[in-house]
């Protein structure tokens, strides 16, 4: 038999904080300064104020941006293929009316909690009407119902939708019928090639050590275990190896004793401009040569690429840019 295949520890490790680094990246070279404020407690609380809009606008840029990221290099590393999720699962112009029956019926039933409408019974009914139906005319998933991760090894191919880890009242229901129409659409579409498995996605839990389900199984209902992946079921899918969480957290931990670290923390509350030239510095590993930051950014500008100590000139938008690795390899190609 062969070996299952796994990712190694330093694997994981580089990925993460790869990862990690180009969305902060990304977030502080488009951030904007926080205008509105409250104008009681801006006043009480000055500065835990300030760090507070900060923070929670990072927080809200990173979203699950970060962990559909990291799935995709971590997947891409261990031998899935990675889909254009915008594309590649799409919905019906128009469903045919017995397979909307079949849909709605079993939504009902399951909000009802019906024990017999499982996710199994329901697409054993929906390849029975499927297989005659023909559909020959798709559209884009609209927002709000499209998928983050589209994902093939095999013959299995994973939808995936990646949710934050506080699910709210009600919130059960809603993704059980996403789910539902996603195994409609996709038997419209593809037919019976590959076996699909739709998930939510929860990338870790609020509370190191605690089970997820006992405090949000009730609001995740009728979904179970089968169609909801909470930490490791997800990570370890995607990495071949058990305990993958444990090392995403130590690659942040690392991380946060890094140089990178020290860099975000002292420029956290730098809005001027001098600084978009520190982080393209920083971030791509090069050294601006001018002495006046304030130059045109419209013209070519003198680097040294830190990678290789090459002089190049380019222009700052296409230093911001370039890709991670040596810059000057990038633009004098």
């Amino acid at each position: 038999m062969k070996p299952k295949a796994q990712l190694s520890e330093k694997q994981i490790v580089e990925a993460t904080q790869l990862v990690v680094r180009r969305s902060f990246y990304k977030y502080f070279l488009k951030r904007k300064k926080v205008k509105t404020k409250h104008p009681l407690l801006s006043e009480i609380f000055p500065n835990e104020y300030e760090t507070r809009s900060v923070i929670g606008s990072l927080e809200t840029s990173l979203g699950t941006g970060l962990w559909e990221g990291l799935a995709k290099i971590l997947a891409e590393l261990n031998g899935f293929e990675v889909l254009d999720e915008k594309s590649t699962l799409k919905r019906p112009k128009a469903i045919p009316s017995q397979v909307e029956k079949v849909i709605s019926d079993f939504a009902r039933k399951r909000e009802e909690r019906n024990p017999m409408a499982t996710m199994d019974a329901y697409a054993i009914e929906l390849e029975r009407v499927v297989s005659k139906s023909s559909v020959s005319s798709f559209v884009t998933l609209s927002k709000g119902t499209g998928v983050d991760l589209f994902l093939r090894k095999g013959n299995d191919e994973y939808a995936i939708d990646i949710k934050t880890v506080q699910i709210n009242a009600g919130g059960g229901d809603k993704f059980n019928r996403l789910l539902m129409d996603w195994v409609a659409y996709y038997r419209l579409q593809f037919g019976y090639e590959y076996e699909f498995h739709p998930k939510i996605v929860i990338p870790y839990t609020p509370e190191r050590g605690r089970d997820w389900w006992l405090d949000f199984g009730e609001r995740i209902a009728p979904l179970g275990k089968t169609e909801v992946m909470v930490g490791d079921d997800f990570w370890d899918l995607l990495t071949g190896r058990r305990g993958t969480s444990q090392v995403i957290l130590a690659a942040f931990e690392e991380i946060s004793k890094s140089d990178f670290a020290k860099f975000y923390r002292k420029n956290l509350f730098r809005w001027d401009k001098d600084f978009d030239f520190e982080l393209v510095e920083y971030h791509q590993n090069v050294r601006l040569l001018e002495e006046d930051k304030n130059a045109s950014r419209q013209k070519k500008l003198k680097w040294e690429c830190r990678c290789c100590s090459n002089e190049f000139s380019s222009r700052f938008g296409a230093v911001r840019d370039a890709q991670a690795g040596c810059v000057y390899s990038q633009l004098n190609s």
